[in-house]
């Protein structure tokens, strides 16, 4: 045996025992247990909030409307003898702050200031003496099809938070257009400035195409225990002009992985949840279809680049999700960081595992919804990156295994009847494998969600910003 082939058996065998042996626990999901998460943290999530802190809808999780219908408005209230009062309105997104306090006080109603009425639901004590407080938010006339600011009043506390409620045209009857990010890694070493500019190139690319939402799988950041690239990242991705959907990467919580309890959150999290927002599981209706966005999360010490998934209890929230959207005759629309499987190799047999550069725990599992969905009448997408690779694979039609679709098929439109789809975006920076033929590009993904077909195409870049034309060949990189 080589010394060569006995460092890899070495590295084999630690990285088995590491990662099938003693798994780190994923964090928790749902929102009671990421509400005393942030508690904790408060004033570094929300700094300078007296009274409330918001959880949804923020930049990442907006409020996305058709027709008068409400949207859950959550916030978490410091300790208080007994609720505040809370006032909310929507205001036009270049409203002066003058007329956004009239707006409040009731002494401006137009289209470009409009109240909601709010609901309140059993509130939610804390561990630490705040309260969880869960509204629905009605506005109080029919909005037009635009962008609106988020204005609430709590006390003497003011927040304003920008175009975070869409109003659109119903889109039930039509299919609907999407664009996926992934993977910006701002702030990566030596490639800085190169980043920026491709991410601002892919940004105007994306605009051109007026999306109904775009949704990003993570890793704003390259380091997310820094805060001010996390707070980089909100800023630039707030130039898409349509609704951004996002969830944190394992880049997000801190890369390299220093906390070694699995009941400590990296810092990182919290940076993420004070520029984007805080919440590892949320649902948000677009159209017939119903995007679940989920953490799969931090690393774990793996050579595998694993993360470490989800548990159990997500796993029935992704199933009682997907059930409702089958009995309402809706789509699902599921999107994490990391994917259930990849595959290193770029050849249309190798069909990809959870092996490398996925989710550990709860990957199996979620692929077994997608196999029961061909079988069960269920309509299911996941939307994934991580691996900085393109995949897309299909359930075959006896609903019993995967099919992956080639590689130089992806730069051209691909239309599929199958129930469910998986695919695994590129960077949209960075060209990390450039020996492989399916990862030697960035860019990002386009796919049409219609009631019985959906397409997918992906708009791939090479290193010179060139578009990889569809049907084009290239060699193999030795």
């Amino acid at each position: 045996m080589t010394a060569g082939r006995a460092l890899a058996l070495g590295l084999w065998w630690s990285t088995a025992w590491v990662t099938g042996c003693a798994h780190p626990a994923p964090h928790p999901t749902t929102l009671r247990a990421v509400a005393v998460e942030l508690e904790r943290h408060f004033d570094v999530v929300f700094p300078g909030a007296e009274a409330i802190g918001l959880l949804r809808p923020r930049f990442g999780v907006p409020a996305i409307l058709e027709g008068k219908t409400s949207f859950p408005l959550v916030v978490i209230e410091r300790r208080q003898p007994t609720p505040r009062s809370l006032r909310a309105v929507l205001v036009r997104v270049d409203l002066p702050e003058s007329e956004t306090g009239r707006c409040l006080e009731g002494e401006s109603t137009s289209d470009d200031c409009v109240p909601l009425d709010l609901e309140e639901s059993a509130p939610m004590p804390l561990d630490q003496g705040s309260t969880l407080r869960t509204l629905a938010a009605r506005p109080s006339t029919l909005l037009s099809a635009r962008a609106y600011d988020l204005v609430i009043r709590a006390g003497s506390q003011r927040l304003r938070q920008r175009r975070v409620v869409f109003a659109r045209e119903p889109s039930h009857e039509r299919a609907l257009s999407v664009v996926q990010l992934s993977d910006l890694h701002l702030g990566r070493p030596g490639e800085e400035a190169l980043v920026r500019t491709r991410l601002a190139m892919v940004i105007r690319a994306v605009n051109e195409l007026h999306p109904d939402v775009v949704v990003v799988t993570g890793d704003m950041a390259e380091q997310g225990r820094d805060a001010a690239l996390e707070d980089a990242a909100a800023t630039a991705l707030r130039e898409i002009e349509a609704p951004v959907l996002a969830v944190l990467g394992n880049h997000d919580y801190g890369h390299f992985p220093k906390v070694r309890d699995p009941k400590v959150t990296d810092a990182g999290y919290y940076n993420f949840a004070r520029a984007f927002h805080g919440l590892r599981l949320f649902r948000t209706l677009v159209g017939g279809w119903d995007f679940v966005g989920f953490d799969s999360g931090p690393s774990l010490f793996s050579v595998r680049i694993l993360t470490r998934g989800i548990d159990g209890e997500t796993l029935r929230h992704l199933d009682e999700a997907t059930e409702e959207d089958r009995v309402a005759g809706r789509g699902t629309v599921l999107f994490s960081h990391a994917p259930t499987r990849s595959a290193l190799s770029s050849a249309p047999h190798a069909l990809g595992s959870n092996r490398l550069g996925s989710m550990s725990a709860g990957a199996h599992e979620l692929e077994q919804r997608f196999l029961a969905a061909e079988r069960g009448g269920a309509r299911i997408v996941h939307l994934s990156g991580h691996t900085h690779w393109s995949d897309v694979f299909t359930t075959t039609r006896d609903g019993l295994g995967f099919t992956r679709v080639p590689f130089e098929q992806l730069a051209c439109p691909n239309t599929f009847d199958a129930a469910s789809l998986m695919v695994n975006a590129p960077s949209a920076t960075r060209i990390t494998f450039p020996t492989l033929p399916h990862g030697r590009d960035f860019g990002f993904v386009k796919l049409l969600l219609g009631a019985k077909a959906r397409t997918v195409q992906l708009q791939l870049y090479d290193a010179a910003g060139e578009i990889l034309p569809c049907g084009v060949v290239r060699p193999s990189t030795p």
